[in-house]
């Protein structure tokens, strides 16, 4: 019997590269994995509705939502909310990357020999490719994608278009309400290590993820983007912590330590304990500093 994959794509404006990935992803299809897709279109402007519209006349497997105008995390948020609880895995899709042929093949493989009553995430490394021609390996160190903390100080983790994640971590994500998040892959990452779920790495290249030129300008001025977030009064994180508390089967342990997260604005005993915690194995020291600022700071 063959394993049921939807693949949860939100678009926006992504006509120039959207036929590319459609088609990547419907390569995925094997003898013993059937894949579906629901797209959530963000209110696109150009020709990306009509695009998809052409595949759908072809394949019965694709379908379209029209929303508006969300911006990428509530729109892949709104997704999780849409997606039938019937398939067996799920996966992000961003609609101007390229996947490799078998990336869904192995991840299932990997995941369907696991406990299916836990949570389960798989991921793997992505190509970066820049409009130079320039390319760059880019995988998340497998033990910092196991260090809850780290996860909880950075949100920085592996790119949510290599994730794949299993039918029990969407029914704990469709339990919790909507809301801001930082950004759905940190999120999904993050509740999957506080649910006591298993990660799985595969250091292979299964998505190639290109980096337009908007992307390139904003990599050059990253450095001044990144102070002034911190100066920047925007609680993102501490609404995706809150929204993570809502959830019934988080940890005892890491229960405690985001209620800590939660509280920090407005108990000094909770900020405290925040500021003279250790800095966790797998983030540096900047890292570490930066989020003990914007704890200082109420910003985080």
């Amino acid at each position: 019997m063959s394993e049921k994959v939807l693949i949860l794509l939100s678009t926006y404006n992504g006509e120039k590269y959207l036929e590319e990935q459609l088609n990547t992803i419907l390569n995925q299809t094997t003898e013993e994995i059937s894949v579906s897709i629901i797209i959530r279109d963000d209110g696109s402007s150009d020709n990306t509705i009509k695009i998809i519209n052409k595949y759908i006349n072809d394949y019965d497997c694709i379908k379209l939502i029209k929303g508006k105008n969300l911006g990428p995390a509530l729109s892949f948020r709104e997704l999780i909310n849409l997606a039938d609880e019937t398939y067996s895995f799920y996966a992000f899709a961003d609609q101007d990357d390229i996947w490799v042929k078998g990336k869904i093949e192995a991840a299932v493989k990997k995941m369907r020999c696991g406990d299916k009553t836990i949570p389960q995430l798989w991921y793997s490394a992505a190509l970066k490719k820049y409009e130079n021609n320039k390319e760059e390996y880019f995988f998340c160190n497998l033990k910092r994608a196991y260090d809850f903390k780290a996860v909880i100080e950075t949100f920085a983790t592996t790119n949510g278009c290599s994730m794949v994640f299993n039918n029990r971590l969407l029914q704990i994500l469709k339990e919790i309400p909507m809301g801001i998040v930082d950004m759905h892959d940190s999120w999904v990452h993050a509740m999957c290590l506080a649910c006591g779920g298993k990660i799985y790495a595969d250091q292979n290249i299964y998505v190639i993820y290109r980096m337009h030129a908007s992307q390139v300008l904003g990599s050059k001025k990253k450095k001044i983007k990144n102070f002034r977030n911190v100066c920047k009064k925007n609680n993102k994180r501490s609404n995706t912590v809150r929204l993570m508390l809502k959830s019934k089967w988080i940890e005892n342990e890491k229960r405690k330590y985001l209620v800590h997260i939660e509280r920090y604005e407005y108990n000094w005993k909770d900020k405290l304990t925040i500021l003279f915690s250790k800095k966790p194995k797998n983030i540096s020291y900047k890292e570490h500093f930066k989020f003990k600022t914007q704890i200082i700071l109420n910003r985080y």
